[in-house]
């Protein structure tokens, strides 16, 4: 399938099995994963997103094929302003900071600071969602070994979280906040 072809199917027909049919196709290599990252940054906000979501299912999927642009994905994260693509974008980016995939991915503490600033940026920003916001937690928190001025500005935000946040937020923060914690104990 070609990019128009999937640009015109994104367009009209999308549910979960389609996504699903989708990432295979991108396994398979009758769709281009460069295909799928460009549509990320679609003018039609809904193409945009719906190619964000096949993009983390391809990464799901075919991480072989996802290994292909993973630096590009890197550097392209911190300029998606759609929200409904930072959720995808911010998902995957929550598998590249997991252990056993930044080994797979060959991934650098260099690599992966192209995350840390814009996972902050979207975390403090009002007009950015909760569940975007709960996957900035973890990414953050993750990458907090590498990055020492992390983690004691991760802790002045999940604070002010306990205390004017949403209650899916104020989870996610208790339960990093615990983590940071145990950490200190073991440290």
């Amino acid at each position: 399938m070609d990019k128009e072809q999937l640009t015109n199917f994104l367009k009209h027909h999308y549910q979960k099995q389609k996504t699903i049919d989708l990432a295979k196709q991108v396994e398979s290599g009758s769709i281009s994963i460069n295909d799928v990252l460009q549509l990320c940054f679609h003018q039609n906000q809904q193409i945009a997103f719906r190619a964000a979501w096949l993009l983390e299912y391809a990464e799901i999927a075919a991480p072989d094929v996802f290994k292909e642009l993973v630096r590009h994905f890197l550097e392209l994260y911190k300029t998606t302003d759609n929200a409904s693509v930072q959720r995808h974008f911010s998902k995957i980016g929550m598998r590249l900071v997991h252990r056993n995939w930044k080994d797979f991915y060959q991934l650098t503490a260099e690599d992966l600071s192209a995350l840390l600033e814009p996972s902050f940026d979207w975390l403090i920003n009002p007009k950015v969602p909760v569940a975007v916001k709960c996957n900035c937690l973890d990414i953050i928190y993750a990458l907090s070994d590498e990055q020492d001025w992390a983690l004691e500005e991760l802790k002045v935000v999940l604070q002010d979280f306990l205390t004017s946040s949403s209650p899916a937020l104020i989870s996610r923060a208790k339960r990093v906040l615990y983590k940071i914690k145990r950490k200190g104990q073991r440290g």
